[in-house]
């Protein structure tokens, strides 16, 4: 058990509250790894951990909640209001929408009538909004949105180059989504793609990072 400050009332629960839902939760062995991208086959299925941070900072973990783990489409949300922020809302609508598609996050589908992706939470939409980071290429876009995700977290992170190689040799179903509308401000399909696969496996982020990122 980790934990920083919290008003004293509080700890016990919350400290009680995590361990109780990880001994119920220990012995299930049900479903497997992420295999999507090999690399990611490769992990320990055993590491569990779980982890609270409160409006005030104050972090509670328990298990394996100091493992570092690739964060995938998590970066989604956090690289879609990096976009809004720095271009502002009717720029980024125009390459890409808000509309639920009801499939699933690497669909293929596009909005042929506005030629956009739905939404910047399916594949597609995340790979527009990687192309509209401001940056020279996908290195420079990647360190924006490493920067940001590192002041979220509180401490600097890193790339899990492993993941990001194996996740490239292995995206063909992206470029799919890439090659079939991109026009305008995308200059070419590789970057924008590259971009995205290298803001997923942003490496050294643990349980507490995470939780620390979505504190308001």
């Amino acid at each position: 058990m980790s934990s920083q400050a919290a008003p004293p009332a509080a700890r016990p629960a919350l400290e009680a509250y995590l361990e109780e839902v990880r001994a119920a939760c220990l012995g299930l062995e049900s479903g497997a790894v992420a295999d999507y991208i090999p690399e990611l086959a490769n992990v320990d299925p055993s590491w569990f951990g779980l982890a609270i941070a409160t409006t005030d900072g104050a972090v509670f973990a328990v298990g394996d909640c100091d493992q570092p783990f690739t964060i995938q489409s998590v970066s989604k949300p956090f690289g879609y209001g990096l976009a809004l922020d720095t271009l502002g809302r009717e720029r980024v609508m125009k390459h890409v929408g808000v509309e639920p598609t009801g499939a699933a996050f690497n669909a293929t589908l596009m909005d042929e009538e506005n030629n956009r992706p739905f939404n910047p939470m399916v594949n597609a939409g995340a790979i527009a909004v990687s192309a509209l980071i401001p940056g020279d290429g996908y290195a420079a876009r990647s360190a924006a949105m490493l920067d940001l995700l590192g002041r979220y977290a509180g401490r600097p992170l890193s790339i899990d180059e492993t993941v990001f190689h194996s996740a490239r040799d292995t995206c063909g179903c992206l470029y799919t989504c890439g090659a079939r509308n991109w026009g305008g401000e995308y200059k070419g399909v590789y970057c924008p793609i590259d971009g995205f696969e290298y803001d997923c496996p942003f490496g050294s982020a643990t349980q507490g990072d995470h939780n620390r990122a979505k504190v308001p």
